[in-house]
């Protein structure tokens, strides 16, 4: 049997490197990675988006301006909106969840379109999204519906340190200090997704990439 699992590990790990598209399994609509600042959950759907080609990327509404690089060139996967037009489609109750300003006082947002669409055509998508919006999500498409991951460093804070200054974020004593209350938080909020039995499949991404990816396909795979 333990041969048999190297074996199988092993076939995922080829047909990574190999960057072949996989098979989803599509008894899942929603595939989402929740995760606290610098955990790489960003870094980890991008990958898992190229490995599965049928997977297709919920929309998010932005209140920040597109980027000029040639990244967000075609970009789909944003819809960019006025602080006015943002504020209308909450009045007008189009948004089914939204996240707290970022730093920059940019806003996002998900249509409820956007996820109802998903549910009737049955297409799965990737979202990255935060504890309270993963709640709004679950109830209004259906828990058997989403499949999701938690992804975290551990309590490895020096690793936490590492990565933020290593992605280029300006990062003081004092903000160093919030995101690791921010992962201690999301460490907890985990644990109490587990003892309350919801599905929350724990990623440790404080390893290789390429190790962490292959622990993501095997939830994954059809």
């Amino acid at each position: 049997m333990q041969g048999l699992a190297v074996a199988q590990r092993r076939g995922v790990d080829i047909e990574i490197r190999k960057g072949s598209g996989l098979v989803l399994d599509t008894s899942y609509l929603f595939y989402t990675f929740t995760g606290a600042s610098g955990a790489g959950k960003d870094s980890i759907a991008a990958k898992v988006q190229d490995l599965f080609p049928s997977l297709g990327r919920l929309p998010s509404v932005t209140t920040r301006k597109p980027r000029t690089d040639a990244e967000e060139r075609g970009e789909t996967n944003y819809i960019f909106v006025s602080d006015h037009e943002f504020d209308q489609m909450i009045a007008q109750e189009k948004l089914l969840w939204t996240t707290e300003p970022f730093k920059d006082g940019k806003r996002y947002g998900t249509r409820t379109e956007d996820v109802a669409k998903v549910k009737m055509s049955r297409q799965p998508v990737l979202t990255d999204i935060d504890p309270p919006s993963l709640s709004k999500l679950r109830r209004f498409a259906g828990l058997p519906w989403v499949r999701s991951f938690f992804v975290t460093l551990g309590n490895n804070e020096q690793l936490l340190e590492t990565r933020l200054r290593g992605r280029g974020d300006k990062v003081s004593g004092e903000e160093l200090s919030k995101r690791i209350r921010e992962n201690r938080w999301y460490e907890d909020w985990a644990l109490m997704q587990r003892q309350e039995g919801v599905g929350l499949i724990r990623i440790d991404n404080s390893g290789q990439l390429e190790t962490t990816l292959e622990n993501v396909v095997r939830h994954m795979r059809g």
